[in-house]
């Protein structure tokens, strides 16, 4: 419980027990990201090429890093470093020191790493590579236990050829089949046959009605969707503590003669919140905005590719609040191109930012293991994800999300180039971006977001260890803030300004039995460069 749940008029709700630390000692996501914005030694950027540095032809690279200690010498402090690359598992638990390799540096913290040729090749098969410092004390201290990783610093910088370097091409997969198209009164079905298959099997289906992917199914015919939802346009999330920050949320603290009184004051010294006018918008994840297909159009339909384009339009409280062009380019391996402009209308102009531009899905419950290549191990957004390393990371639903004293949105990962869902025989879903610039944000989740926005309280969300997995993906999400809680934080270059046009483009490949979906966005990704 927290404040105004033991007949305390006058409270602060939640505000004095949500920081760094939850009650039981848990540790906030936030506390990486701060221990890493304050920790006492750090890499030294001298602009870009320090940060993503080049191989020279000697394969010697040179790190410079500041001691921010006052009292503590650079020979009290020991550094380690390893490699990880995007073909293989990063782990950040304690026992990777196994996997550490003394560095030695000098007395004014300059780094001499040898690259070993095995990384040039992989480099050159443009896979990515990334060298993790990470900085001990050089004696043992009183606090330090066997079952905790004892690093006070890290750091972690990508390696790339320079631009003039030879990279080996990377055989793209040939098509192995033929598509065919079926026109029904309220769907538009893709069939697939696959050189090894006999017959068609239906591979998606498309709603005439609303433009959205109502069926989906993985290379071994199983269904990816779950519970009949369908994989739909999603603008809204699970409101934040930080997004009820304004005046709103001041006045609602206050009692009613004095809220009534500041009325006035307080309007011209505070803004309100992001969530006050997202609910006066239409952006409520509790009543999302419905979705119009006024025409869904056969573009192309060869038997190598298939492309639709759906005109839909985003309705809430009877208006118009957002104008898409979806794209569906299908094709002989069972993926699917989807292409996205989204137009938000002149009635959302005043909401100062929006929440989210993407898309939802229900995910069958036995597809719950989970594999990406992002940032990690914990949840990470777009103004808090500095503390986080990119690599390839596993987890589960259960594993992804963080219990927020009141529920809101967590458990995203962010700058991803893909993720996998695969049940245990390694049927499932892939998502890929198109290019490793056009990263993109995803949470898969055992709670959806209206029933996260709903609860006040953790024991208002249903214990779940499996089930139905709610995965959101998105290539814009306003950042979630943190400066104060009692008005809107979050910085400019973080906000989705509604003024302007977005687009987004992603990769929908059915995964299968034997496939590596490492292997699988790495070739999705190649295919458009």
């Amino acid at each position: 419980g927290y404040g105004g749940d033991f007949g305390d008029h006058i409270n602060d709700k939640q505000f004095c027990l949500n920081g760094i630390l939850s009650p039981d000692r848990q540790a906030h996501p936030a506390l990486h990201e701060i221990k890493y914005l304050q920790q006492a030694v750090a890499l030294v950027h001298k602009g870009k090429e320090t940060s993503v540095p080049h191989v020279a032809d000697s394969t010697t690279l040179h790190f410079c890093f500041e001691n921010r200690f006052h009292q503590t010498p650079w020979t009290e402090l020991q550094l380690k470093c390893f490699w990880s690359t995007d073909c293989l598992i990063h782990t950040d638990s304690p026992n990777h020191a196994q996997n550490m390799s003394q560095a030695e540096f000098d007395d004014k913290g300059v780094v001499t790493v040898e690259i070993n040729d095995s990384y040039i090749h992989l480099l050159r098969n443009r896979n990515r590579i990334w060298i993790n410092f990470r900085w001990f004390y050089r004696n043992r201290m009183e606090w330090m236990t066997h079952d905790v990783d004892t690093s006070f610093a890290k750091d972690q910088v990508e390696l790339c050829l320079p631009v003039s370097s030879t990279r080996e091409d990377i055989p793209q997969i040939p098509a192995d089949g033929c598509l065919k198209v079926q026109n029904t009164k309220d769907t538009v079905e893709i069939w697939l046959r696959r050189s090894v298959d006999k017959y068609f099997s239906r591979s998606a289906v498309i709603n005439k009605h609303t433009g959205n992917l109502d069926s989906f199914r993985s290379k071994g015919g199983e269904e990816i969707l779950s519970n009949g939802m369908p994989m739909k346009p999603n603008f809204t999330r699970a409101i934040t503590d930080n997004d009820r920050g304004g005046i709103d949320r001041i006045k609602s603290l206050m009692p009613s003669w004095v809220s009534c009184g500041m009325s006035l004051v307080g309007s011209m010294l505070f803004s309100y919140s992001y969530w006050f006018r997202w609910q006066k918008h239409g952006l409520d994840p509790e009543f999302p905005p419905e979705i119009k297909c006024h025409s869904l159009q056969i573009v192309k339909d060869t038997t190598s590719s298939v492309k639709l384009l759906a005109t839909c339009s985003l309705i809430s409280k009877r208006r118009v609040i957002f104008q898409q062009n979806i794209v569906y380019e299908f094709h002989t391996d069972g993926s699917i191109k989807l292409s996205t402009q989204t137009i938000p209308t002149a009635d959302l102009r005043k909401v100062g930012s929006l929440p989210r531009i993407g898309y939802s899905m229900c995910i069958d419950e036995k597809m719950n293991r989970i594999l990406y290549m992002g940032r990690g191990p914990i949840e990470n957004y777009a103004d808090r994800k500095e503390g986080s390393d990119l690599g390839v990371w596993s987890a589960s639903p259960k594993e992804m999300g963080y219990n927020y004293i009141v529920p809101s949105e967590n458990g995203n990962r962010s700058d991803c180039c893909w993720c996998s869902l695969a049940n245990e025989t390694g049927e499932g879903i892939v998502i890929v971006a198109t290019e490793v610039s056009a990263s993109f944000n995803f949470s898969a989740l055992l709670h959806a977001q209206d029933e996260l926005h709903r609860a006040t309280h953790t024991h208002h969300l249903e214990e779940r260890e499996e089930g139905p997995i709610y995965l959101s993906f998105d290539r814009h999400q306003m950042g979630i803030g943190g400066d104060v809680g009692w008005s809107p934080c979050v910085y400019k270059p973080y906000l989705l300004q509604p003024d302007k046009e977005f687009y987004s483009s992603f990769w929908l490949c059915p995964q299968g039995s034997g496939d590596d979906p490492a292997d699988l966005g790495r070739r999705k990704i190649r295919s458009q460069t």
